[in-house]
């Protein structure tokens, strides 16, 4: 009986857990799929501006990386970039500051200099 009883609650527990797990990960998609186009247009702007300045374009998976990891992983050619820098080739990707403008608070900012 106890162990029905453990097994009942476990599941109970879980099945919450799931729905939990399933509605944060439907929120997170729908709260950034405007982010992330907002940012692929910055990106391609100030990519845009750089070509015009006769400067190196922006590399795409470092800023990607720097916006959205798991997002930059969608990409192949990113995401075995990704994991080269996670295993120690800092070369793997351009982590200096963000030059793509953003609202992410998580994004990366010059620090002001006085």
């Amino acid at each position: 009986m106890k162990r029905i009883s453990l097994i009942i609650m476990t599941l109970m527990l879980l099945n919450g857990c799931v729905a939990a797990l399933i509605g944060g990960v439907a929120y997170k998609s729908s709260k950034t799929k405007g982010q992330r186009q907002e940012f692929m247009t910055e990106f391609q702007k100030t990519n845009t501006e750089r070509e015009l300045k006769g400067l190196q374009p922006i590399d795409w998976c470092s800023e990607a990386y720097k916006f959205d990891e798991g997002w930059a992983n969608n990409d192949k050619v990113c995401a075995k970039r990704i994991k080269a820098y996670k295993s120690g080739d800092m070369a793997a990707l351009d982590m200096g500051a963000s030059t793509t403008p953003t609202n992410d608070a998580t994004a990366i900012e010059k620090p002001n200099k006085k």
